[in-house]
């Protein structure tokens, strides 16, 4: 399809798995070699199918899903990056299945930049009766958490994975399920981030992309790792020429 744009018309969605082959030297040359073809593609794409949901798996998807979002002018909730959906859905599993903590699963999410800087965050908390009840209840959760992060890291990525992932999130967006995916989506506005940057947070998903932003539960230290990877990515998107 990539030599005949033509063919994607009146898409749904699209899904972007293209990445540049080249000699590029340094990670900044990669990203520009993607960069460069997403110039050729997303512009034809944008003209072929203008109510489209772009879905991003271009690495690096935080930055991919921004440059597409730029050069397609396309409202904000109609692209979307793959973001960290699969490690969620491996995080939950985890918690559920081999650390029996079915109950933090349900509302646990990984969030923030896809890679090392991920980082688990919850959408609701238990109440509990007393303060000194909530800090050993927080304790004993970040503990769980920290090992099934350990557990997640161990595990690596295969292709039919993300793959998987993918179809997951197509299937979400074309079927209108209105289900809670951790996906790129603008973070601006969001933890006092005040850049335009795309990182994982939990959104509902429908079929003119993401309907609603969840409400994650405050937490001053994921808050404070979210502005840094914004501020790390924000600074790699001004050496970008778009």
């Amino acid at each position: 399809i990539l030599s005949d744009l033509s063919a994607s018309a009146d898409s749904k969605v699209v899904v972007l798995t293209v990445n540049s082959l080249g000699n590029a030297q340094t990670y900044l040359d990669v990203i520009q070699s993607n960069v460069d073809l997403f110039r050729g593609i997303i512009p034809a794409i944008s003209h072929y199918s203008q109510n489209t949901v772009l879905l991003v798996a271009s690495h690096p998807v935080e930055v991919m899903t921004y440059v597409s979002w730029k050069l397609s002018a396309f409202p904000k909730s109609r692209v979307i990056g793959v973001g960290a959906n699969l490690d969620t859905e491996r995080f939950q599993y985890i918690l559920t299945n081999l650390l029996k903590a079915e109950v933090l699963a349900k509302d646990a999410w990984i969030i923030g930049e896809h890679g090392e800087d991920k980082v688990p965050s919850w959408t609701s908390c238990n109440l509990v009766a007393n303060q000194t009840e909530a800090m050993a209840a927080r304790n004993s959760r970040e503990k769980v958490a920290n090992r099934a992060m350990e557990i997640l890291k161990g595990k690596g990525q295969r292709s039919w994975s993300v793959g998987l992932s993918v179809a997951d999130l197509t299937d979400s967006i074309l079927k209108d399920k209105r289900k809670v995916h951790s996906v790129s989506t603008l973070a601006k506005g969001c933890c006092n981030i005040n850049s335009e940057v795309f990182l994982s947070l939990p959104c509902i998903l429908g079929t003119n992309g993401v309907i609603e932003m969840v409400k994650l539960e405050e937490d001053p230290l994921v808050q404070e790792k979210l502005q840094s990877s914004a501020g790390s990515i924000h600074d790699l998107q001004q050496q970008l020429k778009l």
